[in-house]
């Protein structure tokens, strides 16, 4: 569980954010670009922040930082959960993850299979 030291620095940080917006992913609080993406959250005391490959890598090689897995082994790429020891980088590893997300398109699953789709509706006449 976060400690209300953490709590506080995480709302801290968003607040100091332009454009940037409290949510919720995976049952936590998280903050997201104006794109709607989410940057990063708070997730059992540590913040899991979004992170280009290059400074994923970096912050991986930190003691006690880690590839976040929500569901046991199941790692996602690109989230990189930093303890509370590092609590003074946070901010900027949360801007950061901003600058980054804001750079990132949604991509539907049609798209990923190559299949035409359309938002249009068809109308058939009788």
């Amino acid at each position: 569980m976060p400690t209300e030291k953490n709590q506080d620095c995480f709302y801290e940080i968003i607040a100091s954010i332009p454009n940037a917006t409290m949510s919720k992913m995976f049952g936590a609080h998280s903050f997201k670009a104006p794109n709607g993406k989410v940057a990063g959250m708070l997730w059992q005391g540590n913040i899991v922040f979004k992170l280009p490959k290059e400074m994923e890598q970096e912050v991986l090689s930190w003691d006690g930082t880690e590839q976040f897995s929500p569901m046991g082994d199941k790692k996602m790429s690109g989230w990189v959960s930093v303890p509370e020891h590092y609590q003074d980088g946070w901010q900027e590893l949360a801007e950061q993850a901003i600058e980054y997300v804001k750079t990132l398109r949604w991509v539907f699953p049609h798209q990923l299979l190559g299949i035409p789709f359309t938002f249009g509706i068809a109308i058939h006449h009788f």
